[in-house]
Order: C-alpha cells, then sequence, then structure tokens
C-alpha cells in the first residue's frame, strides 16, 4: 500500500484529489491532508509518506519552499495553475505536473506517469522550479466543456463570475458558462488588478462596469457593457474597493 498526503491550498481541490485517490487508487492510501504550508510541511515529516500530491500554489511560502523544507525524497506529484513560464519550465525539464482544475483523466494519467518516471523530490526538480519565474501565476484563459466541444474562452472576455451550488458561472459576451472552481478558488487565480469581489459569491471586472446606482433603501447595483446590460448586486462593504479601481481604469 503507498501512503499518500495531498497538500492543496483550496478546499475543493483537496476534496477533488482525495476522492479521485480512493475512487481511482485502491493501492494508495490517503494518510493526511493539508490546506497551507505549516500544515503540510508538519505531516509530511511526522507520517513521510511514500507520495505527496503538493499545489504549487499553497499557501504560506508557497509549494517550492516547503518541498526544500523536507528532509527526505518522496515521490511528488506537482499541481498547478496555468500560468505560461512555470509550465514552460516544467515542461522544457520533463517534470511530471497537473493542471487545476483536477480532472479525472489527466490526474490518473499523470500520477501513473509520476510513478514510472521516479519523480521524486531531489535536487534536479528543486533547481527546475527555482528557475521559473516568480511572477504571479494568474490564469490567462478558461477551458469551458460545452459537450462535444472545448471552448476557449480569454479571461479578458469574462465580464462577472458568479457562484453557483456546483462552482461557478461566467459572464462573458452576454453568455453564461458553468466551470468547476469555487469563486474562492477563482480569486485565486484570476488577477487581482482585473477582478474585484463585489459580494461574498461574485467577482466582477470594474472595466467593465457602465453604472453603479443605490435605491432608495441603500441597496447598490451595477450595470454592465456587456450586450445583456447584466445587472448585479453589490454589498455595501465592497463598494469602496471597487470605486477605487474603476477610479484607476
Amino acid at each position: 500500500m503507498i501512503r499518500a498526503i495531498a497538500a492543496l491550498g483550496e478546499n475543493h481541490s483537496l476534496e477533488r484529489a482525495k476522492f479521485l485517490l480512493n475512487k481511482d487508487f485502491p493501492d494508495i492510501q490517503v494518510i493526511g491532508e493539508a490546506e497551507d504550508d505549516k500544515t503540510a510541511l508538519r505531516i509530511i515529516e511526522g507520517l513521510k509518506p511514500d507520495l505527496l500530491l503538493l499545489d504549487l500554489q499553497l499557501p504560506g511560502f508557497g509549494g517550492l519552499e516547503t518541498l526544500e523544507r523536507i528532509s527526505y525524497h518522496p515521490l511528488v506529484l506537482l499541481i498547478t495553475t496555468g500560468h505560461l513560464p512555470l509550465i514552460a519550465v516544467l515542461e522544457r525539464n520533463a517534470i511530471e505536473y497537473l493542471l487545476k482544475p483536477i480532472s479525472r483523466e489527466e490526474f490518473a494519467r499523470t500520477l501513473q506517469r509520476t510513478q514510472q518516471r521516479n519523480q521524486r523530490v531531489q535536487a534536479r526538480l528543486l533547481a527546475a522550479l527555482r528557475s521559473a519565474e516568480p511572477a504571479p501565476q494568474y490564469l490567462n484563459r478558461f477551458i469551458i466543456n460545452d459537450g462535444d466541444t472545448l471552448r476557449f474562452l480569454p479571461v479578458a472576455n469574462v465580464h462577472y463570475i458568479k457562484a453557483t451550488p456546483g462552482g461557478a458561472l461566467l459572464g462573458a459576451l452576454g453568455e453564461e458558462f458553468g466551470y468547476p472552481a469555487s469563486i474562492e478558488e477563482l480569486a485565486e487565480m484570476l488577477d487581482p488588478q482585473h477582478f474585484c469581489r463585489i459580494h461574498r459569491d461574485c467577482l466582477v471586472a470594474p472595466g467593465r462596469v457602465r453604472t453603479v446606482r443605490r435605491s432608495p433603501w441603500r441597496k447598490y447595483t451595477l450595470q454592465l457593457f456587456d450586450s445583456a446590460g447584466a445587472t448585479l448586486r453589490v454589498e455595501r462593504s465592497y463598494l469602496p474597493a471597487l470605486q477605487k479601481m474603476i477610479a484607476k481604469r
């Protein structure tokens, strides 16, 4: 039995990885989990798993520094967002990695290749990761599964994002597209200079805001420049940050 620890920064991704391990890999037992760097390092050093599933964007000092502090050489499956400079480094050095959001098929293929290639926490892997540009690793486009077709939606075309029970809705060019990630995950994956939270369950692109209106009951709504003229609710506590971002554009 292979003993594994999953350390991912978003609960949605963490639960997804654990579910897929339990469902498709009966020879792997998840013995621990973490959503931040300190917890990850503590349980890794305490339990000494055979396999790590590690988020390179782990909150705190990050995935790379977590790996550098580990005192032994377990197998490691790296999980990351689609930041192009980092992906280029991983590809150039033939390092196996998995992109978020996690799909079942890619998870299985990447984990199998990680085991076949005996990809471990060693000097070569750490040196390659160190060489990646330290720029913020923000998403550039969304991949939308539309039946038998994959649609590639540039982030710049997305005007708002609303939370749903199963993930999120992306509002773009007068349409809405389902996406399998939580609003918290997306807030981390997207450039904060281009998206602003307007209430707990909604992000908006400030550059697409046409007007903000206040009702007689001091309730706020905004209207967008998109073709559908979408109207969204704004919580008062988020209004100053939204106004500040709009003023800068």
